[in-house]
């Protein structure tokens, strides 16, 4: 199985012990929150250190493709079922 890196070369994680298969990768889908999101914490605050990197990455960037891969993660959709986020996050359906 390849383990999934983000663009700084480190290894991503999922918490879900029964996740089968891995998320795929779908790119850098820009107009959503999935990829904006990195750039806050809880409470929607805003990640200081993610958005500095990601500035100064943008800033030397020269083409559509690098300007992309200034991001630290890209957009991973589940392939799972529903279900599996339901019970490990104790969401009771209803």
């Amino acid at each position: 199985m390849n383990e999934l890196t983000n663009s700084l070369g480190q290894p991503i994680s999922f918490a879900l012990p029964d996740w089968t298969p891995p998320p795929n990768p779908v790119g850098y889908e820009l107009e959503f929150w999935a990829l904006w999101g990195q750039f806050l914490r809880g409470g929607f605050r805003p990640d200081i250190e993610a958005i500095t990197r990601f500035q100064t990455a943008i800033a030397i960037a020269d083409s559509p493709e690098e300007c992309e891969r200034c991001f630290t993660y890209e957009v991973l959709r589940p392939e799972c079922d529903i279900q599996h986020f339901y019970r490990y996050f104790k969401i009771e359906e209803g």
